[in-house]
């Protein structure tokens, strides 16, 4: 593959971890170099800096604390993934010396990792290097939009301000009205034209504070004649946490038009039980370094299955937004994901979103030929996701785990552990009380 100019260092005395780094870099066509040593890195970053250090905890010459400090003393502007064998605590504290030292865009992968996790993290630093492939769709002057696809093959789109993520550059695009007006109706015309008679979505990254001074009732208006078309507010994750009572005035206001308020992170160690409780009937939006995460570790699929399961109970659509080289999506989705994003460093201007190639993932579609049981109102199904609506269908038309599972593209266990939620929230024990219970027998 052409090598790019964006560079990486590799810092890691575990030659086995190393070479595995080095070969995902190489299959990549990025350059790098690999180190065993501290000094002898800070000899090279003399020569010439990187873009991206791979830097692992523990070293025979140092430890990520003075490896940390002294890159930061020679003046080193580039990004820093931290490998490490600790445990979640732990790298929460390296991660909060990471942000004191102005190194805090990744979070720390834990060993061991998957591929995707050291992938991601390229897909996002190479989203935000100057000159880097990426980056002009990413740049902080152009609101650049995404198409969403749900496991039903429903349509929507996700207008993202990348940013919001750096506290220096906290300019929102979408501030003026005349700005996010125009934005709107340009969008809604283009949902519209490629799904005119179906459900659709439309997310618009902000802040807060712009998203409290929107003129909502101009809002409704739009909405009038597209009711299948929803409408939320995602704003950064760090407002919910840091102004708690301004989110929930923008919640209350939006809920007041049906307008759904959501966050977007890039941590999932950001989320909790409280925040997910102010987010109840929301959107959670994981950015690409949240996805690493997920996928990165044993650790970090633990913590995501417990948001995700926690969204579910409260009614939380959860989104995440595709680093560019995940190779399997729909492993997001049999983890309980409802809506994929189309990568950042494939959206574009939103000029241009109708030539925008459209998400496809995989096995989520349905087998052609084969309809979802059409089920009337039963008691409890407000507490169920969409997903759970159509995996109760599959079982009262007589499929199996396995059989629902090849329907929706999911394998046996996850429809497994699906009926095991709904059998809970519904308050039935097998199959048969749950049929008897859609069926109105009960």
């Amino acid at each position: 593959m052409q090598q790019t100019a964006f560079s990486c260092f590799v810092l890691d005395d575990d030659v086995a971890v190393n070479e595995v780094i080095c070969g995902i870099l190489a299959r990549g066509g990025v350059a790098f170099r690999s180190f065993v040593r501290l000094e002898a890195m800070l000899e090279a970053m003399a020569e010439g800096p990187c873009d991206l250090l791979f830097l692992d905890v523990r070293l025979e010459d140092a430890d990520a604390v003075e490896a940390i400090r002294r890159l930061h003393a020679i003046g080193y502007g580039g990004a820093i993934q931290v490998v490490s064998g600790l445990s979640g605590p732990q790298l929460n504290e390296i991660y909060r010396m990471l942000e004191r030292y102005g190194y805090g865009k990744l979070y720390p992968i834990a060993k061991p990792f998957r591929s995707a996790a050291i992938k991601a993290a390229l897909a996002e630093v190479m989203t935000l290097t100057p000159g880097s492939p990426s980056t002009e769709a990413a740049s902080a002057s152009t609101l650049i939009g995404g198409w969403m696809s749900d496991s039903a093959e429903n349509l929507g789109v996700m207008v993202v301000q990348p940013q919001l993520d750096h506290p220096e550059q906290q300019t929102d695009l979408l501030a003026e009205a005349p700005t996010f007006e125009s934005t709107l109706k340009s969008v809604l015309h283009d949902i519209r034209l490629e799904n005119p008679a179906g459900p659709a979505e439309l997310w618009l990254h902000m802040t807060a504070g712009v998203a409290l001074n929107l003129r909502l009732f101009s809002l409704a208006a739009e909405f009038t004649d597209s009711p299948a078309l929803q409408l939320s507010i995602i704003v950064p994750s760090g407002q919910l946490t840091a102004a708690p009572d301004q989110f929930e005035d923008l919640r209350t206001r939006l809920a007041v038009y049906g307008v759904r308020a959501g966050i977007y992170t890039q941590n999932l160690h950001e989320i909790s039980i409280n925040s997910l409780a102010r987010l109840r009937g929301g959107r959670l939006v994981l950015g690409q370094a949240g996805v690493s995460q997920l996928l990165g570790s044993a650790s970090g699929r633990t913590l995501g299955e417990n948001i995700i399961g926690a969204c579910r109970d409260k009614s939380i659509s959860v989104a995440a937004i595709l680093p560019s080289t995940v190779d399997d999506p729909d492993e997001l989705l049999e983890l309980g994901m409802e809506w994929l994003i189309t990568p950042i460093a494939r959206m574009t201007p939103l000029s241009q979103l109708r030539d925008q190639e459209r998400p496809h993932f995989g096995h989520v579609a349905r087998q052609s030929g084969e309809p979802l049981q059409v089920l009337s109102e039963f008691l409890g199904r407000h507490l169920l996701s969409q997903r759970e609506i159509e995996i109760v269908g599959l079982t009262a038309a007589g499929l199996s785990a396995k059989e629902a599972g090849r329907s929706l593209g999911l394998s046996h266990r996850t429809i497994e552990v699906h009926r095991s939620n709904i059998f809970a929230k519904l308050g039935v024990k097998n199959v048969a009380q749950l049929i008897s219970l859609v069926s109105g027998l009960r």
